[in-house]
């Protein structure tokens, strides 16, 4: 069987050659032309530009987290105490449990101010106050409470209960180590 290449055979093989041609420069044209520096120039810088705005974007959400942040800040520091001097603040705590203590019935019988620690790696300092208490229970829970609830910022540090008598109805010694914060002087 010979192979015979008739009229139509040889224009479907030659369009199919210049089809063929024409998909292969296609595809290889950019690769063979020179790259061109002003568009990779404009790439590059557009590149810089998108950086820049992410940047600035980042920055804008960095500094709406920093207003939140002092603004919790100063919301909490308004509960410390506002004394120029640890023992003024010493004196408000004192006057804070002195209150608490008059709202519940319970009897206070001793006050001490005790040194005020520095909060490690802050600029805080603790002014506590140890206080000795006859009450009831129910009455040591209101003082419990009452120190809870209190507008300045207070934690009890120390907390020790003994009973004062045998006999049901007696009065409880409670030792309370109350602690209030306060700036450090700069």
């Amino acid at each position: 069987m010979k192979f015979e290449l008739t009229r139509e055979r040889k224009i479907i093989l030659g369009v199919g050659a210049v089809l063929l041609l024409a998909g292969l420069v296609y595809n290889l044209l950019p690769a063979l032309q020179a790259p061109d520096p002003e568009e990779d120039l404009l790439a590059v810088k557009a590149q810089k530009v998108l950086k820049y705005r992410q940047r600035v974007g980042l920055h804008d959400q960095l500094e709406a987290r920093r207003r939140a942040a002092e603004t919790r800040l100063r919301n909490a520091e308004s509960g410390l105490l506002q004394a120029k001097t640890a023992a003024l603040a010493a004196v408000d705590i004192q006057q804070v449990l002195t209150q608490i203590a008059g709202q519940t019935a319970a009897e206070i019988k001793t006050m001490r101010i005790l040194n005020p620690e520095a909060v490690a790696g802050e600029d805080y300092i603790t002014v506590p106050v140890e206080a000795t208490i006859a009450s009831d229970i129910d009455q040591l829970v209101g003082v419990l409470y009452g120190i809870q609830g209190a507008p300045k910022l207070l934690r009890i540090k120390d907390l020790a209960v003994r009973s004062a008598g045998v006999r049901r109805g007696e009065k409880i010694l409670s030792t309370i180590t109350v602690e209030g914060f306060m700036k450090r002087d700069s």
